[in-house]
């Protein structure tokens, strides 16, 4: 079959004249003749060959038939010619016919066998399915949609039935099955409605044919079915029927079968036409009872076709008319003027601007664009307007991309002269550009008297000032001559400056040339400053936040709009510093190469290279320090000090890699050195020394590196800054230029130091060099009374024996080791000096002491290095009789020298006046020099040792006299 394809053919749509907008009246389109022409010329099928278009479909099976194909919309146009010809001559064949004649029923053969075709082609045709709104090609899926609707109406009516009729005896039943054929009148109904779509046709003029055709069909059938009464009588009866009887002026139908069939024909038209337009009773009237019945029921059905065909045509003329609905607008808005009291002035500025719309016919356009996908609207406004704002002088400069956004959400209004479009000090919701008339801009006094201040004209905009610097509108703006004005809303606008920032601050660059200029901005200088500020800062915030997020993509945006990359934030945080502390290398390495300030600090004395650091993002700090980055780390030993006591190895080694000064040292002289070998973490110190730390530092009570690790027992850290410290005495005795601070003060390359003998109370004077060791001068060499504390802790760490090894100390101790103040300051009110030899030598006659485990550590190899060493205590608030369940914490402290100073630690530590010590078996202790190391002690008052029960009277005081230790009942 010529009709089948077996190709992909979907894309080419229908007939692009099938969405229409018809011309409101017949007036100035094409004469009647002309029109007659053009729908022959359009609906002709060698046309459908030329012009119909078609659209591919997708094919599941072998064949199909696409409804938009060119082929079978010509099939379609042969289908609506032979569907009226059966439709009207179906209802002729029943009412004037017994058996058709030769011609007649040839003709009737071939309709039918066109119909037979148009069967098997709709087992092929492809269908739209009407909820995906998809082409279905699918022989199974067409074939059974098609035999579920129309395929047996459509089979019943293409059977030969006059041929039937005569076969079977003449039976009259069996022509009633001929008006199956009345279904096909469907398809000259769709032709009506393509024909009702067709923009090319007047919708007017298809409307009326339609009408008309519904008309002259129903009449048709009623004329046909009149006719087929009056011949279904016996023939005696037949002078009994309507056309029988009928007489019109001399000429009778007595015998009306041998009439000619036209005039048969015309007759019963008449009759069903006067019957449907009068009341039923006229030239001709209905005679036996059949004919009444039937005529009961036709004027029935002719009171709803009329009121159909009235209603049709009252809304075809009322539909075009723009009066009518000006006229139903302005009584609403009388009603409405009128319920509301409304001012006379008000009243008249509504009613002529109601008039204005439909005078321009603005509010037509408004609803027919408003219909339209937005895109298409885009489009529109863009041919309409983009012209218009380019000129305008605020946007002066704007790229493409601006003007089109702002042209999209522009809307046009007319105003008339005398109407106020900005009212001075209301709200800044809206700006207007003026694209015709002329407007005015004026001040009015608090007196009442208006000052013009400017003219406004074609490419001008007002409004502006109050929008961009949200503030009141400074004047009011009123219309000279009839005004045509594009409206933009301020969130819209602002919505638009937003995402362009460049030409967001072109806007205000060109804000700002006015002010220069123009003489009405200068009262407005102040705000229109602020503005320009807030939104630098706006921008800077915005930069901030994308470098925190690490969005590089939004940052390259907003440098390119303007935006500066150093402005820092409220703490003094520029986008360098934000991007550095979360490690965004491409970030950092952008803003770089954009021109930030890697030496940037901020509010906090931060740099970009500490905030890298602090966050341990090694690549960023490798790339900061390639682009000359510096730390400018102001509290560098505090910081310093806080990673070595927690043992942070890798953020001190982040620092050591940034160039921090390792050798600072606190408020308390202490260095990252000394917290390193006290809390005994061997990376750190290890790292330290290496960084060339000074080993021979000392803090405020002249405590070293080294004495902190002997002091806790840190024996993995002991030999390490024994080395250490041999080799910086070797480099300084042999001039080096890496020698310690205090070696660089020596006048000579000889390191002098002090040390006592083991026998006496003379000093001798030890000299020492790189290449001949250590060597002990004689003691005339050496100034009485000569001391240097650093000589002094050269000679212990070269007279140290660290074969011998320190007993560790068990876990009770040391977890009460981390409780002391010892990691971040010194010891509460020490008194560690060189004048300890006395404690030194009252130590040596005392026996080991006991540790919390049971565990004794000799004090010889601490008392070999001249010094005692230093005590810890815990000091409880209460009686050592309380009981536990009324006991609090106590607290680790060191040994102080006096008893009034545990009197002073009781008093800032718990809030207590205490009046006496005490140690765990209750004896009074009067002496500082009897609390052993880790030793429990207790201060009380008056009253506590009042209330402590009868068992007092038995205890004794722990008292020193002279070299002995001896209790003393109490008086």
């Amino acid at each position: 079959m010529p009709f089948f394809s077996n190709k992909k053919r979907i894309g080419e749509g229908e007939a692009e004249y099938e969405i229409q907008d018809v011309a409101e009246t017949l007036h100035g389109s094409l004469t009647l003749g002309k029109k007659l022409s053009k729908f022959m010329k359009d609906f002709s099928i060698k046309r459908a060959f030329k012009k119909l278009p078609s659209l591919e479909g997708v094919p599941i099976g072998k064949y199909y038939i696409s409804p938009y194909s060119r082929r079978y919309r010509a099939w379609w146009m042969f289908l609506v010619i032979a569907a009226g010809y059966s439709s009207l001559f179906t209802p002729l064949e029943f009412g004037f016919y017994r058996g058709l004649p030769r011609d007649l029923f040839i003709a009737d053969l071939a309709v039918q066998a066109i119909f037979l075709a148009d069967i098997l082609v709709h087992f092929f045709l492809a269908y739209r399915d009407p909820e995906s709104y998809q082409l279905v090609v699918d022989f199974p899926s067409i074939s059974d949609r098609y035999i579920k609707t129309d395929f047996i109406l459509d089979l019943i009516g293409c059977l030969p039935w006059d041929a039937i009729y005569k076969s079977t005896g003449r039976h009259e039943f069996v022509r009633y099955f001929v008006w199956f054929r009345l279904y096909r009148a469907r398809k000259v109904d769709s032709f009506f409605v393509k024909l009702e779509k067709d923009i090319r046709i007047n919708y007017f003029a298809a409307r009326i044919a339609k009408l008309l055709a519904v008309e002259f069909y129903c009449t048709h059938i009623a004329a046909c079915f009149f006719y087929y009464l009056a011949t279904t009588v016996p023939a005696r009866s037949e002078k009994y029927t309507w056309i029988g009887s009928l007489s019109m002026g001399s000429y009778e139908y007595d015998n009306f079968r041998s009439i000619d069939i036209g005039k048969r024909y015309v007759t019963s038209m008449y009759w069903a036409i006067t019957t449907m337009a009068t009341v039923g009773y006229g030239d001709i009237h209905p005679v036996n009872t059949r004919e009444m019945v039937f005529a009961m029921l036709y004027i029935s059905f002719d009171m709803i076709l009329g009121a159909y065909l009235v209603g049709n045509m009252t809304a075809l003329i009322v539909k075009g008319s723009t009066t009518e609905r000006f006229r139903d607008k302005m009584a609403a808005l009388i009603k409405f003027m009128n319920r509301n009291g409304l001012p006379r002035d008000i009243r008249q500025q509504m009613k002529n601007h109601v008039r204005l719309q439909f005078e321009t016919g603005t509010s037509n356009d408004m609803s027919v664009v408003d219909d339209l996908p937005m895109t298409i609207r885009s489009k529109v406004a863009q041919s309409l307007y983009s012209s218009i704002l380019e000129r305008v002088p605020l946007f002066a400069g704007c790229s493409a991309e601006f003007i089109a956004e702002i042209v999209a959400k522009v809307d046009e209004e007319h105003f008339l002269p005398g109407e106020i479009v900005i009212q001075q000090g209301g709200t800044s919701d809206q700006l207007y550009i003026v694209v015709h008339g002329v407007l005015e801009e004026l001040v009015i006094n608090d007196d009442g008297a208006e000052d013009v201040v400017s003219r406004l004209e074609a490419d001008s905009i007002c409004g502006e000032v109050g929008v961009l610097c949200n503030i009141p509108q400074p004047f009011t703006v009123r219309v000279l001559e009839l005004c045509r004005l594009l409206r933009l809303d301020k969130d819209s606008f602002t919505h638009v400056v937003q995402i362009y920032f460049n030409d967001g601050r072109k806007v205000i660059t060109n804000l700002l040339e006015w002010k220069e200029t123009d003489a009405r901005f200068g009262q407005m200088a102040t705000d229109i400053t602020f503005l320009v500020a807030k939104q630098q800062a706006e921008l800077a915030l915005m930069v901030n936040n994308a470098a925190f997020q690490g969005d590089v993509t939004q940052l390259k945006h907003l440098v390119k709009s303007g935006a500066a990359i150093d402005r820092a934030d409220y703490d003094g945080r520029t986008a360098l510093h934000l991007a550095a502390s979360r490690g965004y290398d491409t970030v950092v390495q952008f803003l770089i190469r954009e021109g930030a300030d890697v030496n940037a600090i901020d509010k906090f004395g931060n740099s970009p290279l500490f905030e890298a650091v602090k966050g341990g993002h090694e690549a960023t700090i490798s790339l900061l320090l390639e682009n000359g980055a510096k730390l400018h780390l102001q509290d560098a030993a505090n910081f310093l000090c806080k990673a070595a006591m927690h043992g942070n190895h890798e953020l001190l080694r982040r620092l050591v890699e940034a160039g921090v000064n390792v050798s600072v040292s606190d408020y308390d002289h202490r260095t990252a050195l000394h917290l390193a070998a006290s809390e005994g973490s061997f990376a750190c110190t290890k790292l330290l020394v290496d960084s060339g730390a000074d080993v021979f530092a000392q803090d405020r009570w002249g405590r070293t590196a080294m004495d902190e690790a002997v002091q806790h027992n840190r024996t993995n850290i002991i030999p390490l800054l024994k080395d250490a410290a041999a080799k910086r005495s070797q480099e300084v005795c042999a001039g080096e230029p890496r020698c310690t601070l205090r070696a660089r003060k020596q006048p000579t390359e000889t390191i002098q130091r002090t040390v006592k003998e083991p026998g006496g109370d003379h000093e001798a004077r030890v000299s020492g060099s790189k290449d001949h060791g250590l060597s002990v001068p004689t003691q005339s060499s050496l100034p009485i009374g000569h001391r240097l504390s650093t000589e002094k802790h050269l000679e212990r760490l070269m007279t140290t024996d660290c074969s011998q090894p320190v007993e560790p100390r068990p876990s009770t101790e040391k977890r009460t080791e981390r409780l002391m103040t010892l990691g971040v300051a010194a010891p509460r009110r020490s008194s560690v000096s060189d004048s300890n030899e006395d404690l030194c030598a009252r130590y040596r006659h005392l026996p080991a002491r006991q540790v919390g485990s049971g565990r004794k550590i000799s004090e010889e190899p601490l008392l070999a290095l001249g010094c005692s060493p230093q005590r810890r205590c815990t000091v409880f608030p209460f009686h050592p009789w309380t009981p536990r369940n009324l006991r609090a914490l106590g607290k680790v402290e060191w040994v102080p020298g006096t008893i009034d100073e545990i009197f002073d630690i009781s008093f800032h530590e718990f809030g207590k006046q205490a009046t006496k010590v005490l140690n765990q078996d209750c004896g009074e202790i009067t002496s500082t020099d009897f609390i052993g190391d880790l030793e429990k002690i207790y201060v009380v008052d008056d009253d506590e040792v009042a209330n402590a029960g009868s068992s007092w009277s038995s205890r004794g005081r722990l008292q020193k006299t002279g070299s002995e230790d001896v209790i003393l009942p109490d008086t």
